[in-house]
């Protein structure tokens, strides 16, 4: 049979397979049958589907923009209308979409404000939205999941997670004692020391470690009996009368438990920031994103 004719019979079977590997398989076929071994290097070929170099190569359509390691694996089994490679993340930006993850005060105070001012200013791109602690919503962004982290830090924390990211400062919120209504205490209630003796509601990791930090710099370490990132669930905690507790201002201000009394604690603040992958440039919808956060993610005045 005609050579020709071999390899359009061959892809009529195998759809899937360019003329050069079709030529390839059927020579396999071909020894297979005639009781001949096939080299090892010939099997390895087929196996990774080589080209010869004497078939000529097409060119790719110009059109279209690949990343290097599908590009690279095109040239290696010669274009003939392979399906488009998965988009990188730029690539998928530019489709008009954004994933932002959020701590949970904040996915319940700032971020449906500025998701609608969004919606209104950029009605073409999608906004999707994700709760995650900072540590977690960092490690989204490092992963590829989502394209903005909405996060937090009291700076006293290490900035090595957010290395090589934009980082956009949004706003600061104070930090308040919240003990139970009507309690006396012995001493200021804006001084850590004043609870010295008492149990504590400790919050997440982030929050824990800083509520350790302040009670270390008055000489003392919490007694924690509860841990819960539920600011709802510590304020019900602390109106029980089972412990005291820090909350910060955006946790106040999305949820105030009426048998609770709050106290701001000086010069303790919480820093909120929009961090997005990689540096600048940014894809333009990250950077419209942005843009709206930072004009409508205004501090409450007054605060709790």
């Amino acid at each position: 049979m005609h050579r020709l004719q071999i390899c359009q019979k061959r892809q009529s079977q195998s759809p899937g397979l360019s003329n050069p590997l079709i030529t390839l398989e059927h020579r396999g076929h071909h020894r297979r049958t005639a009781g001949q071994q096939l080299p090892a290097i010939f099997l390895r070929n087929v196996i990774h589907r080589a080209v010869p170099a004497r078939v000529p190569r097409q060119p790719l359509p110009p059109t279209r923009k690949y990343p290097s390691q599908a590009l690279n694996k095109m040239r290696i089994l010669g274009y003939s209308g392979c399906p488009t490679p998965p988009p990188d993340r730029k690539q998928a930006l530019s489709a008009g979409r954004v994933r932002l993850a959020a701590f949970p005060s904040a996915l319940a105070t700032v971020v449906p404000t500025v998701a609608a001012a969004f919606g209104v200013a950029h009605p073409d791109i999608e906004l999707a939205l994700t709760e995650a602690e900072p540590p977690e919503a960092l490690a989204a962004l490092r992963r590829g999941e989502v394209d903005v982290a909405l996060t937090f830090h009291h700076g006293d924390g290490p900035a090595a997670d957010r290395e090589g990211h934009t980082v956009t400062s949004i706003l600061h919120e104070p930090v308040y004692i919240v003990s139970r209504a009507g309690a006396s205490w012995p001493g200021p209630r804006t001084d850590l020391d004043t609870y010295r003796g008492q149990r504590w509601i400790a919050g997440c990791e982030r929050c824990r470690t800083h509520l350790l930090s302040a009670c270390g710099k008055h000489g003392f370490t919490p007694a924690i009996a509860f841990e819960t990132d539920d600011y709802v669930a510590a304020q019900a905690l602390v109106a029980a009368g089972l412990g005291v507790t820090t909350l910060p201002g955006l946790a106040l201000h999305a949820h105030r438990h009426p048998d609770v009394r709050i106290d701001r604690l000086p010069d303790d603040h919480r820093f909120v920031d929009a961090v997005a992958y990689g540096a600048p440039p940014l894809a333009a919808p990250v950077e419209a994103f942005l843009r709206v956060l930072a004009d409508t993610a205004v501090e409450p005045v007054p605060w709790p």
